[in-house]
């Protein structure tokens, strides 16, 4: 009897101990899984603050180039307002720093002063720097080239008055060599889209390329993916943002954004 005391004891003893073990186990096990849980949490924000930090260099880069862009343009703008000598050879010095397509410069009517006339309605960037802006616009044709591009325009004036414009049409592709910042083993992308969400600078990668260029599509949209909703109001908020998106094949992505402060209503995307 009083073996099977003790024994019952000891099987007593027995059962606590592996109880308070499970227990301990059970209790290391939820704090390893919370530190886990808060390590990736930590991550996460690193990940979307370097994005945030790549977009912000990639877009004072770009931004950067932009106003040299206009600087060169604006310096043979003044020269021609003061002289008309040599203006195939001002105008085509564009072509040497900027890597133009083409370039050229016409009256207010839109005569050839270099290069052909045109009609302000083709090129409502150069009718917009007639009134005295310089100015930038994204197309998808000219009249002279059927390629994405950027047509840039600066007035020709003195003392106010404005005499014509001075332009140079811009291969978007060459954009692409103006992303200067990568990270995360160039496993990231950067790519240029307007206001409402049409891409015109794009990844490198053509299955993303193809896939984010419907995606992005309305983003400022109410009925667009609530990520993108998301994304949108911050950016117009906060100048900036990051949100997640799932593509088809369930890969996660996070897209940063921050708008290019050279010209209104493009976005610079990582």
């Amino acid at each position: 009897m009083a073996m099977n005391k003790k024994s019952k004891r000891r099987l007593v003893a027995m059962q606590r101990i592996l109880i308070a073990g499970i227990l301990l186990f059970s209790v290391s096990l939820s704090v390893i899984l919370m530190f886990r849980d808060r390590l990736s949490l930590l991550l996460v924000s690193n990940v979307q603050t370097e994005l945030l930090d790549i977009t912000r260099q990639n877009s004072m880069y770009v931004d950067s180039k932009i106003a040299g862009i206009f600087s060169s343009m604006e310096y043979v703008a003044r020269d021609l307002a003061w002289s008309r000598d040599g203006t195939a050879r001002k105008v085509r010095y564009l072509t040497e720093v900027n890597n133009f397509t083409r370039v050229g410069a016409v009256d207010i009517y839109g005569r050839g002063l270099e290069g052909p006339d045109i009609r302000m309605t083709d090129f409502p960037g150069i009718k917009l720097s007639l009134r005295g802006e310089r100015k930038v616009v994204y197309t998808k044709r000219t009249a002279f080239d059927n390629l994405n591009a950027m047509v840039f325009s600066v007035p020709i004036q003195m003392q106010g008055f404005i005499m014509g414009s001075v332009y140079g049409i811009l291969d978007v592709n060459a954009l692409k060599t103006m992303f200067n910042f990568s990270a995360f083993d160039g496993n990231d992308e950067s790519f240029i889209i307007d206001a409402e969400g049409r891409m015109f600078v794009q990844p490198r990668r053509w299955e993303l390329a193809r896939y984010m260029d419907s995606y992005l599509a309305g983003w400022q949209q109410p009925d667009a993916a609530p990520e993108l909703v998301s994304l949108y109001t911050k950016v117009r908020q906060n100048r900036y943002g990051v949100e997640r998106i799932i593509m088809p094949d369930s890969t996660q992505y996070y897209l940063a954004c921050r708008p290019l402060s050279s010209v209104s209503d493009l976005m610079c995307w990582m």
